[in-house]
């Protein structure tokens, strides 16, 4: 399934596959392990496979933000590419501002009777209304996509509709405050009431949230102590939650280097040595000028980098503000 990215299979992925493929929907899977040691792909491999296996409708991926969604979609409309070479296959992107999104764009059927044999492509009826969002086979939104569907909102039901018997993924759930955690509960309830087979990705949950997640999709109390990690929780109607240990990686090493006082151009010329051979690197700056500054210097420099993969934010340490730029590649 994923020959294209010419990658072995890590442990942590051969045992999530082997311990979930064969599981009856609809079924609840919770993966915590670290970031980067591929829970996406652990997540398409054992997706694609529930809808082969029961038929189902389809699959939505649902990211905490517009930004995560993008980069995705990108990664999901790849992966269908390779896993459908032959057929025609409808995705969608969900949030507030897909038209701004160059890749759906690309992929945008614009005229009548267009060859669709062996492609990728989204359709005009699925983007006109957001209220349709959900109803194509394969989508990449926000959060929120989903959670207006137990929302007393105008035609929640299409949207509750549109996830029916699909398997849905909600990736980076760490991530949720107090005000979307109580939403999903009940989003949670009602996927598991029209038949949805839910994975949830996490690089860690408190033992509490996990319990309540169980709870509020299966019904089932497990009061089960996992005080390991990385872990898998399997709930289903036919067996009691079960949470299973999973390989630890192997620790990876982190480089930090101290770049006091250097000009921009100093900077550029470091991150092209360094990221010569691919890699990701993330430039932290102490004012938003300087920020700012480097990231028009990288811009204007020499690097083979998508809109997406270049990024100028801030993060929150200890409570401080610290303007980054992150260079992914």
């Amino acid at each position: 399934m994923f020959a294209y990215l010419d990658i072995k299979p890590r442990d942590v992925q051969k045992e999530v596959i082997a311990a979930a493929k064969d599981a009856p929907a609809p079924a609840l899977l919770i993966l915590e392990a670290p970031t980067g040691i591929g829970k996406t792909e652990a997540a398409f491999y054992l997706a694609d496979t529930w809808l082969q296996k029961h038929q189902g409708r389809g699959i939505y991926i649902a990211m905490p933000t517009q930004a995560t969604s993008n980069q995705m979609f990108e990664r999901t409309v790849e992966f269908l590419r390779q896993r459908y070479p032959s057929d025609f296959v409808q995705i969608n992107l969900a949030h507030g501002q897909w038209r701004m999104n160059d890749t759906l764009s690309e992929i945008s059927l614009r005229n009548i009777g267009e060859d669709t044999n062996g492609r990728v492509a989204a359709m005009s009826w699925f983007m006109e209304k957001s209220k349709r969002a959900l109803l194509a086979p394969f989508a990449v939104g926000t959060v929120d996509q989903a959670l207006l569907s137990i929302l007393q909102t105008k035609h929640f039901f299409v949207r509750l509709f549109g996830l029916a018997h699909k398997v849905v993924i909600f990736d980076e759930i760490h991530a949720y405050d107090t005000y979307m955690s109580t939403l999903f509960l009940r989003l949670l309830s009602w996927l598991h009431a029209i038949g949805t087979s839910v994975i949830l990705l996490s690089a860690t949950l408190p033992a509490e949230t996990r319990r309540k997640l169980i709870r509020a999709y299966s019904g089932q109390e497990n009061n089960e102590k996992a005080d390991f990690y990385p872990a898998l929780t399997i709930a289903t109607d036919n067996d009691p939650p079960q949470i299973l240990r999973l390989s630890a990686p192997e620790d990876s090493p982190l480089l930090l280097n101290w770049l006091k006082n250097r000009e921009m151009d100093e900077i550029v010329q470091y991150l092209q040595q360094t990221l010569a051979d691919g890699g990701c690197a993330a430039v932290i700056c102490n004012t938003v000028s300087r920020a700012q500054q480097l990231y028009q210097a990288v811009q204007d420099a020499q690097f083979d980098l998508t809109p997406d993969n270049l990024i100028l934010g801030r993060i929150k340490d200890l409570g401080e503000e610290i303007n980054t730029t992150s260079i992914l590649s």
